[in-house]
């Protein structure tokens, strides 16, 4: 449970706010109006339909760009259109998400478009993954590592690695997901300039194989370097790195393992406490803003009243968790509700 959770929120920090988004919309959706049926209009269409990311919109403005695509005779542009349809569809339409994946492979075959075709399978194992299909996912994020391989091109490498390495520690196979994500940390740290964010994922990734390791100092030491990297970058996904260490040390103190030097190096960071950790993800700037994060915080408080044997409490909470996700639902054809449901997916490699 503890890996899908991560999994789930894992990719929050590279999310711009959807009030930007909103804006970016509705500029672009003026401005595609007035453009003719260029090159430029079919990016712009794709743009848009990555903006809204998945459902009915996403499907619309991707159909747009590919019929604009064939009209232009790009296969590069038609496969940039068929990758984009495969994340329109929900994973009950596999065999839609997958029949396009084939269809973009086929259209960046044509051109030799190693990037493109680097972008299909990397995509490809992500969904596999998501759905379950955790060894096929695995010669895809292969596929998609040799083919960025075939250029210089250490970012995209580094990102194959984190989501392969995710893939790993879902499968149970802790080691070579951490021997993936020093691989993709070593690319990461050449950079200039450093990208916090995606060194953030890849020291959260880490803290996590830690934890299902036992060995809670090391997915401690982990989980604050993530913590360190995305205030460097004044990223919301802070309160993802500090839910993490509370809840690993309500899960060790159930256990009666000591907790000790963990606390001692929290206090290393400026934190107090489990509760301490608690009370500053609820302050966090723009953590109102998401109901994911909002759920987690209210699940790792809910797991100290259980460890207090509060149970009046614990119970109060999730009558209110469950209260909050259905007022979320009413709104899942709301930009805000969308912000949420991106949490799933990282955007930033994805694109």
């Amino acid at each position: 449970m503890r890996t899908i959770r991560v999994f789930i929120i894992l990719f929050l920090a590279g999310f711009n706010f959807m009030a930007s988004q909103s804006r970016e919309l509705d500029s672009l959706s003026a401005a595609v109006k007035l453009m003719p049926e260029d090159s430029l209009k079919c990016e712009t269409y794709l743009k848009m339909a990555y903006l809204f990311y998945s459902g009915d919109a996403s499907e619309m403005y991707a159909h747009k760009a590919l019929d604009l695509a064939k009209q232009l005779n790009s296969p590069g542009l038609a496969g940039k259109a068929f990758h984009r349809l495969a994340w329109s569809y929900g994973l009950d339409e596999m065999d839609k998400k997958t029949a396009y994946l084939d269809s973009a492979a086929a259209s960046f075959t044509k051109i030799n478009d190693a990037y493109g075709l680097g972008n299909v399978f990397d995509t490809k194992g992500t969904i596999l993954m998501i759905y379950g299909s955790i060894e096929e996912s695995f010669e895809s994020y292969q596929k998609a590592y040799d083919y960025f391989s075939s250029f210089p091109d250490e970012e995209r490498k580094a990102g194959v690695l984190n989501n392969w390495a995710i893939a790993e520690y879902t499968g149970g196979n802790t080691q070579a997901a951490l021997e993936k994500y020093q691989t993709a940390l070593e690319y990461r740290l050449k950079e200039v300039p450093v990208s916090h964010i995606d060194i953030a994922r890849l020291y959260q990734g880490m803290g996590e194989c830690h934890r299902l390791n036992g060995n809670l100092d090391l997915a401690a030491t982990n989980y604050l370097k993530g913590y360190e990297h995305r205030s460097a970058a004044d990223n919301i996904g802070v309160v993802e790195s500090m839910m993490s260490i509370a809840s690993m040390i309500y899960e060790a103190a159930e256990k009666q393992e000591d907790t000790t030097s963990i606390l001692a190096l929290l206090n290393t960071y400026g934190f107090q406490s489990s509760q301490d950790l608690i009370e500053k993800s609820e302050k966090t700037r723009g953590v109102s803003d998401r109901p994911g994060l909002q759920n987690e915080i209210m699940d790792v408080k809910r797991q100290n009243y259980l460890l207090k044997g509060d149970f009046e409490a614990a119970y109060g909470l999730l009558e209110k968790q469950k209260e909050y996700q259905e007022q979320n639902k009413l709104k899942e054809s709301s930009l805000e509700a969308l912000a949420d449901m991106k949490v799933r997916f990282e955007k930033d490699q994805l694109k």
